[in-house]
């Protein structure tokens, strides 16, 4: 199997991954393998039974026999990089960190999840490294290290540590080498200090070239902070970073703060845009099978138990079964609200089987059902397109199983629809990270601009959710 046709699995030893497979072997033998190589050599006695193939002993204690994954195998590798208990990260095979799912917000990735599908791991946060360098004679070059700017990076993945090589081959090249390490404090007999909160980053810089260099090496992160809590905290608390000095230690320490409770919360505004009450109306353009469209009072004959939808009619194109196909286009309109909420349930096929908000003719965002006639509130994020005309559709293209689309309710809000909001301070989301580096002498603040402008700041608060990563930078002569 091509690492390409291998998906990502989320849990280290799940049959799915060869990474993720070798790793929980290499775990293994590292806390065993010490034993083993001795027994081989004859210092202590072998047990009873079959014994190891030689030929497998001599590989274990043989460098150049460990795995290195190149090329397109990097691109489904998500290996653990986070504190036993200690929620989840994961670093991908470019080096860069993924999920972040240390806010109290791990999704299940049971049965027709994305865990049997090939895809990068993906990351809700801005996150990243880069070196740049500085020749004698006054040349300079920079590059993220990432995929983005080398092409044949190397990984070897043996849990618990993580080692990733930045070389490049058609790309330019830099005067150094880099390499890191990453890796969290996994302890056997020490659970304390296993379940340290914390991910660790080393980097190797080594000069290459025939004369003396600079290197700078600077990270950035973003307030993972009650991120995705905007609509329900925004008018009540802000993102802060903060620049930190320590004995031995530059960083910047990212969190939330409340804002003055004097400050009258914002209203909350809700339109209707469409509920499907009174029909179609006007106000879609239907192709296909228009029988399909049509709203009906509730369930098809044939259909499966449903529920969730609200009032008495609602889309449902489950007309009178799977076979018939149609789209209906709404009227357009201008996104007014930073939030779109609607009712969603039927088939989970991606593309056909969907509602999608269309800005500027594109598919900007888009929602299925999840094999399941119950209607799940569905909520998208649309602030970036407040003020552009906009149209939904709701699509039916497929006409096996599931082959159907349940919509309801669809409503423009500026709040996240929900229970009332607990204090900022008891939600579960509601910490603070830090990004840190240990050198006194380096610099910390924040990226202020899309060209990853560097600004030395003590302290910056900005509106909750913002893109505004914190960083640091330190340098050494090589």
């Amino acid at each position: 199997m091509k690492a390409a046709d291998r998906p990502f699995r989320h849990a280290i030893g799940n049959r799915g991954c060869k990474a993720a497979r070798r790793a929980m072997l290499v775990a293994t033998l590292l806390l065993g393998g010490a034993g083993l190589a001795l027994a081989a050599a004859g210092d202590v006695p072998l047990p009873p039974g079959p014994k190891p193939d030689a030929a497998w002993m001599a590989r274990l204690r043989q460098d150049d026999g460990r795995k290195v994954y190149r090329g397109e195998e990097l691109e489904t590798i998500g290996m653990p990089c986070g504190g036993v208990a200690a929620g989840q990260l994961y670093v991908r095979g470019d080096g860069t960190l993924a999920y972040w799912w240390i806010f109290n917000n791990t999704t299940n990735t049971g049965p027709g999840s994305k865990c049997y599908r090939t895809y990068r791991p993906p990351s809700p946060l801005d996150q990243g490294f880069a070196v740049w360098v500085e020749s004698g004679d006054g040349q300079r070059a920079s590059r993220r290290l990432s995929r983005d700017d080398f092409d044949a990076i190397e990984f070897v993945g043996e849990y618990p540590i993580a080692e990733i090589r930045y070389r490049a081959k058609e790309k330019p090249a830099l005067p150094v080498e880099v390499d890191l390490e990453v890796f969290s404090p996994f302890i056997p007999l020490n659970a304390k200090d296993s379940a340290l909160p914390v991910t660790v980053m080393r980097f190797a810089v080594r000069n290459t070239s025939a004369g003396p260099v600079k290197a700078h090496l600077s990270g950035w992160l973003q307030n993972g902070v009650l991120l995705h809590e905007a609509g329900r905290y925004g008018d009540r608390v802000s993102s802060r970073n903060r620049a930190a000095k320590r004995e031995g230690l530059t960083a910047v320490v990212l969190d939330a703060v409340e804002k003055d409770s004097a400050e009258p919360p914002a209203q909350r505004r809700e339109t209707v845009f469409e509920d499907f009450e009174d029909g179609l109306g006007e106000r879609w353009t239907v192709t296909g099978d228009a029988g399909a469209a049509a709203p009906p009072a509730g369930k098809s004959p044939r259909q499966q138990p449903m529920g969730g939808w609200h009032g008495k009619r609602f889309i449902n194109t489950f007309q009178p079964n799977d076979e018939p196909q149609c789209t209906l286009t709404s009227k357009p309109f201008t996104v007014t609200e930073p939030f779109i909420v609607f009712l969603i349930g039927g088939g989970g096929h991606e593309g056909a089987t969907c509602m999608n908000l269309v800005v500027d003719g594109k598919v900007v965002r888009t929602a299925t059902g999840r094999n399941d006639e119950r209607l799940a509130l569905c909520l998208w994020k649309v602030q970036e397109f407040k003020g552009k005309e906009a149209r939904l559709e709701i699509v039916d293209k497929h006409s096996g199983p599931w082959g159907h689309v349940n919509v309801d309710w669809i409503r423009f809000t500026n709040f996240v629809p929900g229970p009332a909001a607990p204090p900022p301070a008891e939600h579960p989301g509601w910490g603070d990270m830090c990004l840190a580096v240990l050198d006194a002498g380096a610099a910390a603040g924040t990226v202020t601009g899309p060209d990853d402008v560097f600004a030395p700041e003590e302290s910056l608060t900005y509106s909750l959710g913002e893109k505004r990563p914190g960083a640091v930078t330190a340098a050494v002569p090589l």
